[in-house]
């Protein structure tokens, strides 16, 4: 058996939920989702209480959450997501401005798989969300 035989085929990324309050950065984030051949559907949503809605009955892959927004902080959007059976097990990716190790590593310790710093090259942000995506399948 070959060594590409023998390695676990990661599963593909279909659905994606993009949770920020910046509307003006979602035609950025669909521009370095577009080479995602294997992406089916994408939505962008701008609060957390909507999303509370919103992800339950779309199911998403993978969910980007900005940790900053008004009505409810991204923190408080993935403690709702952990408990609801339905939700509870998507990998949720923090999106935030703070960028000091500190803050990242609560940040993972509240569940996220990934933290990824604004401002980020969206040039490199295909790579990187196939590289996060790699990870948790392989993890």
């Amino acid at each position: 058996m070959s060594d590409t035989e023998t390695m676990t085929k990661v599963k593909d990324l279909r659905k994606i939920i993009y949770i920020d309050d910046d509307k003006e950065i979602q035609p950025l984030i669909q521009l370095g989702l577009r080479d995602i051949t294997s992406l089916e559907e994408t939505k962008f949503l701008t609060s957390g209480r909507l999303a509370l809605k919103v992800v339950p009955k779309f199911q998403p892959d993978l969910i980007f959450l900005d940790v900053m927004m008004p009505d409810m902080d991204g923190i408080e959007v993935l403690e709702h997501l952990q408990k609801d059976p339905s939700t509870k097990d998507i990998p949720v990716v923090f999106i935030t401005a703070k960028d000091r190790d500190s803050e990242i590593t609560a940040l993972k310790k509240f569940g996220g798989v990934e933290v990824i710093t604004k401002p980020f090259d969206i040039k490199n942000f295909h790579d990187l969300i196939m590289d996060i995506w790699k990870r948790i399948n392989e993890g």
